[in-house]
This record gives structure tokens, C-alpha cells and sequence, in this order.
């Protein structure tokens, strides 16, 4: 073979390994992304299930309050 097939593969295998570098570089980039949205969606799930406690425990504060305020006049 004579050198211009040589640089003619060389060129071809950078330009293989530079794209696949690239696509690599994506789906490592996709998987960042949902990895950080299920995180804040967990997060946001949390503060939610957190929220409905804090509110029931309000709830129930005021109903005892409300019960000893009639059974101690």
C-alpha cells in the first residue's frame, strides 16, 4: 500500500473514534440529566409527603386543643 492509503485510514480511524468519542460523550450527558430529575423529583415527592404530616399534625393539634378547651372551662 502506498502512503496515501496509509493517511487516508488514519484519517478515517480518527474520524470513527472522534464520533464515537461524541456519541459517548451524549449519552453519558443523557444519563446526567435524568439522573438530576429523578433526584429533584424525589426531593419534590419528600417535601410533599412531608407537607401532608406537617399539615395532619396541625389538624390534630387544633382538635385536642379544642377538646381541652370544652372538657377545662
Amino acid at each position: 500500500m502506498d502512503r496515501n492509503t496509509w493517511i487516508l485510514i488514519l484519517a478515517l480511524a480518527v474520524s470513527v473514534l472522534s464520533l464515537t468519542a461524541a456519541v459517548i460523550v451524549c449519552f453519558c450527558y443523557r444519563r446526567m440529566l435524568r439522573s438530576k430529575n429523578r433526584n429533584i423529583t424525589h426531593a419534590m415527592h419528600r417535601q410533599d409527603h412531608l407537607l401532608r404530616e406537617l399539615e395532619q399534625a396541625r389538624i390534630e393539634k387544633e382538635t385536642i386543643e379544642r377538646i381541652i378547651k370544652v372538657l377545662i372551662p
